[in-house]
């Protein structure tokens, strides 16, 4: 047997972990390949850091499959590789070296907060609060923000966060959908980012899926949170405006994706009104008109943290939230609206109080008669409506009781869903038959049921929807 033959060769595409090729014992030591390239550094660092790396899948090219450490064997060899497949890598391989760097800061102050009692504790976490308040980034706040929320939990709970947790705290900061198997402890993780976003002052919130999970996971961590001085609110379905409005008070919320929708549209909805009243009330003059003394709930949406976010995101966002019945508050304000239009219509003079437009048939108030909408006594409910509705309810309800006569446009009769309620029944201009079924449009029908004294037929629709 030949010198060459006995001798062993490296084979350049065997590396070890610091990136120098492997070579089995040889009956003699040989220089190296010549034409073997080292590896990319920066790869071969990125690697390194993530201890999911060498197992996980670049690109699936049918059934050939190449993974990290075959990439940087190929890319070693023949720089001019197809650059696709390097793709997934660079993209997650700058985050990956930032997020371990900001998880070494994390541990690094580990046994520092371990030495401390929970008094001074406490004062670091509001510290962090002024600082964030200051106007400091809270990426620059997130290693003590993170290790404090460890520390809390650890004493509090009992619970550590791993730091694969705090991994998890740190790409969820940054806004990136993260996925956790069940039983990996997403719940204790979700703390991280809370904490970090209401130091701002501004609320965070946790949107979950059930009213079950909200207050479960909010009873859980509340103990953790308390240690750090901050507040802890929770939204339930039956919860009134004076409890929402407390509970979106305080620094973190938890509730449903679906509660929040709701108040975020009532809310949008009380200050549409409250928008429009002022408006309506610049130079009026009128001193009596009085706020129904309503408030939003919420204070905003700062930061949101979406639980189960695939359902949340996909499967319910393709149902949207409609407040498609109007409430009692606001049914009720119509009612009354209506019977006070209806009392009061035969108040009003023609060309004193209003004037009837010759070619549309409008009916619109004069200066005059305004003036004396806004003398005329009102209830409560009346009140808070908007002076433009008030006008409108007035002309509308002066022009019934002038052009729509009981038995000539109109009759009254039993209701056949219900016999001991009266209702109105449009009679046909042209048949003379009862037009069975027919309403008519723009509030005319309700203003003649508020002038006869039947029972007032409010319609519904979608007040306001959002997905």
């Amino acid at each position: 047997m030949s010198e060459s033959s006995a001798r062993e060769t490296t084979n350049p595409n065997e590396l070890d972990s610091s990136g120098v090729p492997l070579s089995s014992s040889s009956t003699e030591e040989t220089g190296p390949d010549p034409n073997w390239t080292p590896p990319d550094p920066v790869l071969s660092e990125a690697t390194a850091l993530d201890p999911l790396a060498p197992n996980e899948p670049l690109e699936d090219a049918g059934n050939d499959v190449e993974t990290t450490q075959e990439a940087v064997v190929r890319r070693s060899s023949d720089p001019s590789a197809n650059k696709k497949k390097w793709t997934k890598a660079s993209n997650w391989r700058p985050r990956m070296v930032r997020w371990q760097r900001q998880l070494a800061r994390v541990n690094a102050l580990e046994s520092t907060l371990q030495a401390e009692d929970d008094q001074t504790i406490r004062k670091r976490s509001l510290a962090l609060r002024y600082r964030a308040m200051a106007g400091e980034k809270l990426s620059e706040l997130l290693p003590e923000a993170y290790a404090l929320c460890r520390e809390a939990g650890r004493r509090s709970l009992s619970m550590r966060h791993y730091d694969v947790q705090i991994l998890g705290g740190i790409a969820l900061f940054e806004g990136h959908i993260t996925e956790m198997q069940t039983g990996e402890g997403k719940t204790l993780t979700a703390t991280l980012p809370l904490y970090l976003h209401s130091l701002v002052g501004k609320g965070a919130h946790l949107a979950t899926v059930n009213d079950y999970l909200a207050k479960r996971d909010a009873e859980w961590m509340m103990p953790l949170f308390e240690m750090l001085g901050v507040s802890v609110g929770i939204i339930q379905t039956e919860d009134d405006q004076g409890g929402r409005r407390k509970s979106y008070g305080a620094a973190i919320t938890y509730g449903t994706a679906k509660e929040f929708g709701f108040d975020f549209l009532r809310d949008r909805l009380l200050l549409r009104a409250q928008n429009r009243m002022q408006t309506e009330m610049l130079g009026s003059g009128d001193g009596g008109f009085s706020n129904s003394g309503d408030q939003v709930v919420m204070r905003g949406m700062h930061f949101c943290l979406v639980d189960e976010a695939d359902s949340i995101l996909i499967d319910e966002a393709r149902t949207p939230l409609i407040i498609g019945s109007i409430e009692d508050t606001v049914r009720d304000q119509i009612i009354e609206t209506y019977k006070w239009a209806a009392e009061n219509a035969p108040l009003f003079e023609l060309d004193e109080h209003f004037e009837i437009d010759d070619e549309t048939k409008r009916y619109e108030l004069t200066a005059r008669g305004r003036s004396k909408v806004r003398a005329l006594p009102k209830s409560d409910l009346v009140r808070t409506m908007g002076l433009v509705d008030m006008y409108e309810y007035i002309e509308r309800s002066i022009k019934t009781h002038r052009e729509f006569l009981l038995n000539r446009q109109y009759v009254i009769r039993p209701s056949e869903k219900d016999p001991n309620v009266d209702e109105i029944v449009i009679v046909d201009e042209f048949t003379g038959r009862l037009a069975e079924g027919r309403k008519w449009r723009d509030g005319i029908h309700q203003s003649i049921e508020a002038k006869e004294g039947v029972e007032i037929s409010v319609p519904t629709g979608q007040a306001a929807r959002i997905t």
